[in-house]
């Protein structure tokens, strides 16, 4: 259910993700997941398609079904690269998908040192605020401040 586009921007075809944009093929166009282009090449690490696609008009902060955006999933896998050009094109530090997940507790997850650095860097919240309850947000700082430290310890 993905584009020819979907498919060029995953394999980091420039030329031929710039040819199905210039003939009028939509940057935005997403699968029935909510999946999007720009998802695709930026899940695949590959910064040049993004920045075209966002030069194109991209939405960086467009959501999945789930409400994962472009820059949770790239916190994930540690490409500090797009993340910065995610960044520098508005996309929200702070974005929660449905269940409450941030780009910060993504990178935190995944052991992301880099991305953790970049995410602070650019004022994420280390506990955003969210629906969940009083002792649920405890809970969650005291483990985001033990992965944190971990982290750091890593990196020392």
């Amino acid at each position: 259910n993905e584009t020819a586009l979907h498919f060029a921007a995953k394999g980091g075809n420039i030329e031929i993700v710039r040819l199905m944009l210039d003939l009028g093929l939509v940057v935005d166009a997403d699968n029935p997941r909510g999946v999007t282009v720009l998802h695709r090449a930026a899940m695949s690490g590959n910064v040049d398609v993004v920045q075209l696609c966002l030069d194109r008009g991209a939405d960086p902060n467009a959501p999945t079904e789930r409400g994962v955006t472009v820059l949770q999933l790239v916190a994930k896998r540690g490409f500090a690269d797009v993340a910065q050009v995610l960044l520098d094109h508005g996309a929200d530090v702070n974005a929660t998908t449905r269940y409450g997940g941030t780009p910060l507790s993504y990178a935190i997850g995944a052991r992301q040192p880099e991305i953790v650095r970049l995410l602070l860097a650019r004022g994420a919240d280390m506990v955003p605020e969210s629906d969940i309850d009083e002792t649920a947000r405890q809970y969650r700082s005291f483990d985001q401040f033990k992965a944190m430290k971990a982290i750091v310890s890593d990196c020392e």
